[in-house]
């Protein structure tokens, strides 16, 4: 097909022609998908990183809770806060924003490192002797070794 028709409005690209409606409505559907794949990304992952704070409130803090100092206990709050300022700066947002859900996922990411140091700290745990998050893995690595990861953000 010819990007200028011999004739000015003919062809396939014109309004009027039944081809020109058949590949409109193909791509418009590619960007709807496309959209809904997003959004559906979006919740998937916003999902997880609740599934995450979920899990460190219910595990790593019930291990650690009692052993804490006021320090460690300030600090910790001041990281809670962080995160639940940061999911109602989210709420507040009218749109689905990847760059506050990257944010969110930070503040996820220093609130497990925090109590999983305090694990290793108080030895909550026989096996673990260390801990750190790797940005290559997206995942906090235990004792050193790069083959045992817990909680993989995105």
């Amino acid at each position: 097909m010819a990007r200028f028709p011999s004739v000015p409005g003919a062809g396939p690209k014109r309004i009027g022609t039944p081809a020109y409606w058949g590949r409109m409505t193909l791509q418009n559907q590619r960007y709807k998908k496309t959209s809904d794949d997003a959004k559906a990304l979006w919740h998937h992952r916003y999902n997880a990183v609740w599934k995450y704070y979920d899990i460190i409130w219910d595990d790593e803090l019930e291990k650690v809770k009692e052993y804490l100092s006021e320090q460690e206990k300030e600090k910790f709050g001041d990281l809670n806060h962080a995160f639940k300022t940061m999911d109602q700066e989210i709420s507040d947002h009218p749109y689905l924003d990847n760059g506050l859900l990257n944010k969110l996922k930070t503040r996820i990411k220093n609130l497990i490192l925090f109590l999983l140091k305090m694990c290793v700290k108080y030895e909550a745990y026989n096996d673990m002797h260390s801990v750190k998050y790797d940005a290559k893995l997206k995942a906090f690595v235990l004792n050193e070794d790069r083959s045992n990861t817990i909680y993989n953000l995105w």
